[in-house]
């Protein structure tokens, strides 16, 4: 078969979270807030630690066995590492930094503003 060499440049290195998120929920029965972040599928069992800083001194280190998500389907894969909370956090930006094995650190930012949030109200 073919034999590709992939060089990867390292001003331009691929990004290994793959998604990053502080949300505020509303729900009929529940509101509060959640933060999650996942990497991709390769790098997951190597992440060494992850942590979340945000507005008014939040600070959070995920437990990366217990906080581990896996809500995956036959045709959709959905792994996470998350934390909810019952109170809303604080407006503004959530820092989280995920540590690697081999020493590299990556950084993802969000924002959670202060936006008007609606229900929506299913019958049931």
């Amino acid at each position: 078969m073919f034999d590709y060499d992939y060089p990867s440049d390292p001003d331009f290195p691929t990004p290994r979270i793959s998604v990053c998120a502080a949300e505020k929920r509303i729900t009929p029965d529940v509101s509060g807030s959640e933060i999650l972040f996942d990497v991709r599928p390769g790098s997951r069992e190597f992440i060494t630690q992850a942590v979340v800083d945000g507005p008014s001194g939040f600070h959070y280190e995920f437990n990366l066995e217990n906080d581990f998500s896996d809500l995956s389907t036959e045709t959709r894969t959905n792994k996470v590492w998350y934390k909810s909370y019952a109170s809303p956090l604080g407006f503004g930006n959530y820092t989280f930094q995920i540590a690697f094995a081999d020493g590299y650190t990556e950084t993802c930012s969000k924002t959670l503003s202060d936006v008007a949030v609606t229900p929506v109200i299913q019958p049931r």
